[in-house]
């Protein structure tokens, strides 16, 4: 017969272990899902509009974007969900 071995664990520690795991895990689920700026491109298929829309929502500065050029644009991938889920309709 084998002897078996008993571990004596805190609960406290062990929950927070646990949540510590969890939550290291989410964030590495979400950065790796979206990244942080996105292409017009993916910005006009993310919203599905074109670019003079696209435009105009960064021109009323209803989405964010970063200039990274005198023509370059990368638009703020949550800001463009967040104008969505503004213009929800149910």
């Amino acid at each position: 017969m084998k002897s078996q071995k008993m571990v004596v664990v805190n609960q406290d520690e062990l929950i927070a272990d646990i949540q510590q795991t969890i939550e290291k895990a989410f964030d590495r689920y979400n950065a790796n899902r979206h990244p942080k700026y996105v292409t017009p491109k993916a910005a006009m298929e993310t919203l599905g509009v074109r670019i003079s829309k696209l435009q105009q929502l960064r021109n009323n500065d209803e989405i964010r974007y970063s200039m990274t050029s005198s023509r370059g644009i990368m638009y703020q991938y949550d800001s463009l969900i967040e104008y969505l889920d503004r213009n929800l309709v149910e």
